[in-house]
């Protein structure tokens, strides 16, 4: 907070209302917990969409996604982060710190595109390991003919 002149206050403007919750759960979300921030965030994003803001969400939809891999999980919990994360860390608390170092590793990743397909391209190379450890090369239609 930043007092600038004759009764004007400036509270510096966070990106996120969970760079907000960051600092304090206990405040919003009563005890520190991951389930706790799940539906918290259930009802905010409810409550924006009716009140029809278009707004991003606050937990990007590929967020799921990546936290399944980050975490080595066979199954990305069915669309649900906060299983995910809480599938490898049992205790609230620790699972709402981890909820917090997952996104900023998710915010901080370097994109990286690993496929392409061209239109006017209808099969593809692939390298499959062979027992000796030597790779055999192959090309495999796209979209096989009917």
């Amino acid at each position: 907070m930043e007092i600038t002149g004759e009764n004007i206050i400036v509270i510096p403007w966070k990106e996120s209302i969970l760079d907000e919750m960051r600092e304090r759960p206990g405040m919003y979300l009563g005890l520190k917990s991951l389930t706790a921030l799940w539906f918290f965030l259930q009802g905010y994003e409810l409550g924006r969409f009716r009140a029809e803001h278009k707004w991003p969400s606050e937990v990007p939809r590929a967020f799921c996604e990546w936290v399944g891999y980050r975490l080595h999980l066979q199954s990305n919990c069915n669309g649900f982060w906060h299983h995910a994360i809480l599938s490898r860390v049992r205790d609230e608390a620790l699972a709402l710190d981890q909820f917090y170092e997952l996104r900023d590793e998710f915010a901080q990743r370097d994109p990286k595109v690993i496929a392409t397909i061209r239109d006017d391209r209808r099969e593809y190379r692939i390298g499959r390991y062979h027992a000796d450890g030597s790779v055999v090369w192959g090309t495999e239609l796209l979209f096989p003919l009917l």
